[in-house]
């Protein structure tokens, strides 16, 4: 099956697109994966991004400098202007996509709002994301809104044990805790 699947991988840091573009060409993947040099968000257009030197994975479109920057983590952070689309633009482009992953350092609210169309679609199967109400700021009471909308629409959540496996849990109890490496989103049954 992998052999037919395509891969379309974001990424706005141009430190990061190096190495994702240096990992995809070394592992033959080229064929399989579309590198898009954008960040997923809301809306098209340039953003600010913040990216730091030392942990160039958790850069933000989020102004998270304060959590980037502590007493036992010294970073220096490059302010960017970044190019920016919804992955609406992929609304029509295919029938099924089975995995939507969201890695965005608490750009979560952004995102989502960006792919509305492509959720209602019904082609999306499944969402993975983190939550860090932390880093999520005033986005936090939307997101969690949104959350609550996308639960009415028929998705249900999950946590990923350490087994791997899927886990029911209660948006109550996403919101209540506010942190989770990995949420799973996925049409109910």
């Amino acid at each position: 099956m992998w052999e037919s699947g395509r891969v379309i991988a974001y990424e706005p840091n141009p430190r990061m697109l190096e190495l994702l573009r240096d990992n995809v060409t070394m592992n033959w993947l080229s064929d399989r994966v579309e590198i898009v040099p954008k960040a997923a968000a809301a809306a098209s257009g340039s953003l600010p991004f913040l990216a730091p030197s030392r942990y160039t994975m958790t850069g933000s479109l989020r102004p998270v400098e304060q959590l980037l920057e502590t007493e036992d983590r010294v970073e220096a952070l490059e302010r960017l202007q970044v190019e920016a689309e919804p992955l609406d633009v992929h609304v029509d482009r295919f029938e099924r996509i089975d995995l939507v992953k969201i890695d965005v350092e608490g750009a979560e609210e952004q995102v989502f709002a960006g792919m509305n169309q492509l959720l209602a679609s019904g082609a999306v199967k499944r969402v993975s994301f983190e939550v860090a109400r932390e880093l999520m700021g005033d986005d936090w009471k939307p997101f969690a809104d949104r959350l609550r909308r996308l639960a009415s629409e028929g998705w249900e959540f999950c946590t990923i044990t350490d087994a791997g496996e899927p886990e029911p849990i209660s948006l109550d109890a996403i919101a209540e805790r506010g942190r989770f490496s990995q949420v799973l989103m996925q049409r109910a049954a």
